[in-house]
């Protein structure tokens, strides 16, 4: 605590800067609760552009609620646990960006896992024959 003696200058300054902090805090928090509002309400217009195109509600909710664990099973077999998607459209093919995506290779030694990072995995969504909702 200070104990220390100011003059009326002084505390009013003390005063008028802890009001400033206050009001400062309170702007930065609009801001950010501005933001949140924003992006909540981008997510709902993709999330209804992407089932009026008959997206599967897994694959939007990987679109617009990241970071979380989904499960993508390709035509193939292979299976991808990713931490979200993006939707990425190259002329008339349709593509998924699979964010934080993990897969293993089975091999005779065992399995070896493999990790795409920042970049996520690329994968044409006709090929995706299953996508569900956090794994476990």
């Amino acid at each position: 605590m200070d104990h220390t003696l100011h003059t009326p200058v002084e505390a009013k300054r003390r005063v008028l800067t802890t009001e400033s902090k206050s009001a400062a805090a309170k702007a930065q928090d609009d801001k950010l609760e501005k933001e949140r509002r924003e992006n909540e309400a981008d997510a709902k217009r993709q999330a209804k552009t992407l089932h009026d195109a008959g997206w599967p509600w897994p694959l939007i909710k990987a679109i617009v609620d990241q970071p979380y664990s989904y499960l993508v099973v390709l035509l193939g077999g292979v299976e991808i646990i990713c931490e979200g998607a993006k939707r990425v459209t190259k002329g008339d093919v349709e593509w998924v960006q699979l964010e934080g995506a993990k897969y293993s290779v089975a091999s005779g030694e065992g399995d070896y896992p493999h990790v795409f990072g920042d970049r996520g995995l690329l994968v044409r969504l006709n090929d995706i024959l299953i996508c569900a909702d956090g794994p476990s």
